[in-house]
């Protein structure tokens, strides 16, 4: 809290009285007045209620270095011995012989007698009766093993004597602080100190395997007793395991089965064989070795690149054949030979890029080969695919590209055109109602038409309309297109014409997607 706002007089009420002796006194000044003596008076006890206590005794942790002149307040600075020519500050703590000094005026220092004459320092305390007292101190002896019967005798006994422990048993705990034990020998039992050389260079809990493929076998020094849960063991193969259930045995113990991390079987190879550095934890719930590091790696969750590209591995050539058999690793093969297929013998979930080396035809098959616009491809030298296993032996070609860049499925072209005019200036009076509903075929009046034939049922025919048109006055006009006979209209235009010689166009466009063979009639009606 800041300093309580001074006093200051509001009001002259001498002169008042002075001048209008009969006048009773002014009461709004007489309550500035008060209000002015209560706001000191309440500051006041408000800084007073922080350094006073209810006894009237200084409040407590009120009162800290800062507040103490320097004559009086403590050092806090270390203590250290003191020297002659050292510039020393006020605060500093110095010991000379067993007696303990703060500095009271800053100085660099002289002769200590004459710096302590000329009240540079101030003593704090003598410690010379508390060493003299402790040098005589006596104590029981009778279970320490030292021969000392005072303090100061007792320690001199024990430094001499560096606390011999050769064939003696430790029953506490020594604190060592950032000291260290030196020369300590290669741990042989599990009760030892290991070395740092023995860790470092991978001794302990790391053995070359023997036994058999699968039947592993190895000694560790120390001798392993027992398979505690979370026990970690590095072990070097010696061959591949042939089987899916491989046995280790650690130093004569049960033979325990070789698993996956997660608990799965492994699989023919995951140890790869001569050379493979096994690491392998102990799962005690299931008494088995979990393999953290096979061969072969599965992923039970999203791969996460991190930013890093993934490559890709060339696999061997591939004959083709009928189906083509996708066997061995790699995810890029080339495919030899002319021997067209209409089917692959591939697991699920793969993904791959096969190069082709000859001609050959792949036959589409909405299942088993799926290709790009479900026609069937011929290849040539250098051409290349992208297949995906969607299930197993279901094949989906999600790309195929052409060694000399033409395109699989080809581009869509015009295959017939036809054209048809109305030229004739005919004056329309067929009246129509223009709400929600589709035109219909006898609603209007036929202009023209216009006949195509599809050739295949997979066309589209896109058909252009545009009509103009005048009236004398404001009128709303239309066009609708037709089919056949079909009263529906396929597609209908509006426009409005606003006053006498104004005009509109009308464009419809429309793409119609034929169900038959047979030639079509497209009818264009007008109606206003």
């Amino acid at each position: 809290m800041t300093q309580p706002t001074a006093y200051d007089r509001q009001y002259d009420f001498q002169a008042f009285q002075t001048a209008t002796p009969s006048d009773p006194l002014p009461a709004a000044q007489i309550a500035a007045e008060y209000n002015a003596i209560k706001l000191t008076i309440d500051e006041l006890l408000a800084n007073l209620a922080l350094i006073q206590r209810d006894d009237t005794a200084i409040i407590n942790n009120s009162i800290g270095f800062d507040q103490l002149k320097s004559e009086v307040s403590t050092g806090v600075n270390p203590a250290t011995g003191w020297l002659t020519s050292t510039a020393y500050a006020i605060g500093d703590m110095v010991f000379d012989t067993l007696k303990l000094y703060r500095c009271l005026i800053s100085h660099t220092s002289g002769t200590f007698a004459t710096d302590l004459t000329a009240v540079k320092w101030l003593l704090v305390e003598d410690f010379t009766a508390t060493a003299n007292s402790a040098a005589t101190t006596t104590y029981d002896n009778s279970t320490s093993g030292l021969a000392a019967v005072n303090v100061k005798t007792a320690l001199d006994e024990i430094v001499v004597e560096k606390l011999n422990l050769t064939g003696g048993t430790m029953s506490g705990v020594i604190a060592m602080g950032t000291s260290k034990i030196t020369g300590v020998g290669n741990g042989t039992a599990l009760q030892d100190v290991a070395a740092i050389s023995q860790l470092q260079n991978g001794i302990v809990g790391w053995a070359d395997g023997a036994g058999t493929a699968d039947a592993i076998t190895s000694t560790y020094s120390p001798t392993i007793t027992a398979e505690p849960e979370g026990m970690l063991l590095g072990l070097r193969a010696a061959s591949a395991n042939a089987t899916t259930t491989p046995t280790f045995k650690v130093d004569g113990l049960t033979a325990r089965t070789i698993v996956r991390e997660n608990g799965v079987a492994l699989a023919v190879g995951d140890i790869a064989g001569d050379g493979h550095d096994l690491l392998l934890r102990y799962d005690l719930a299931n008494t088995q070795w979990l393999l953290l590091n096979p061969a072969t790696i599965k992923l039970s969750a999203a791969l996460d690149p991190n930013g890093k590209v993934i490559g890709w591995a060339k696999g061997a050539d591939i004959a083709s054949a009928s189906p083509l058999v996708m066997t061995g690793t790699g995810n890029y093969h080339d495919v030899t030979g002319t021997t067209g297929f209409a089917a692959m013998t591939v697991a699920a979930g793969r993904l791959f890029v096969l190069q082709f080396d000859g001609a050959l035809t792949l036959t589409h098959h909405a299942t088993n080969l799926n290709l790009p616009g479900g026609a069937n491809i011929t290849t040539a030298t250098g051409d290349h695919g992208v297949f995906y296993a969607t299930g197993v032996n279901t094949v989906h070609c999600v790309q195929y590209t052409k060694a000399d860049g033409t395109a699989v499925v080809a581009a869509a072209s015009i295959v017939s055109r036809n054209y048809s005019e109305y030229t004739a200036v005919t004056g329309l009076t067929t009246a129509i109602v223009f709400d929600d509903t589709i035109p219909d075929i006898a609603e209007g009046t036929e202009v023209l038409t216009a006949t195509i034939t599809p050739s295949s049922t997979s066309n589209r025919v896109r058909i252009r309309a545009t009509a103009a048109g005048s009236a004398s006055g404001n009128l709303d006009v239309g066009i609708a297109l037709f089919v056949d006979a079909t009263a529906p209209a396929l597609a209908a235009r509006r426009g409005k014409i606003l006053g006498a010689g104004g005009t509109d166009n009308l464009v419809l466009e429309h793409e119609y997607a034929p169900s038959t063979t047979s030639t079509l009639t497209f009818r264009l009606e007008s109606r206003s």
